[in-house]
């Protein structure tokens, strides 16, 4: 795996089971330890992979309440849309992200921030990814 390949913060929002199958695909990715504050998770990320550390969250105040700590960090950041969704969904969409932005986020020269929520259309389920400003 390059050095320029994202790495991954699961926040303990998100079933931390997503994190053992993933590492089994050679994802960089790591579960936040609980009752963390969202102010060190996001320093520290920054701190070890600045622009390629990636935060996936799905606490909605994030974005607004912690917007400086982000910015400061330089870390990228994907939100998780869902309304108490289970494991399974949570892992649909994080494998989504993870799998088709990867390259996205590792050619990028800034911090990236996304959006990422489950789609619905004529029955078939997608996940649906859009670029945010922060």
């Amino acid at each position: 795996m390059s050095d320029d390949a994202p790495h991954y913060y699961l926040d303990e929002n998100l079933s931390p089971y997503i994190v053992a199958g993933l590492q089994n695909l050679q994802f960089r990715i790591e579960s936040v330890p609980k009752r963390t504050p969202d102010s060190r998770i996001i320093s520290e990320i920054g701190r070890r992979h600045g622009r390629l550390g990636v935060w996936i969250s799905c606490d909605k105040r994030a974005k607004t309440r912690h917007k400086e700590d982000i910015l400061d960090a330089g870390i990228s950041v994907a939100w998780i849309r869902v309304r108490k969704a289970h494991a399974d969904t949570q892992c649909f969409l994080v494998c989504s992200f993870m799998y088709g932005y990867r390259n996205v986020i590792a050619d990028s020269d800034k911090a990236l921030y996304f959006s990422v929520a489950e789609r619905e259309t004529n029955g078939i389920f997608t996940a649906a990814v859009d670029r945010l400003a922060l």
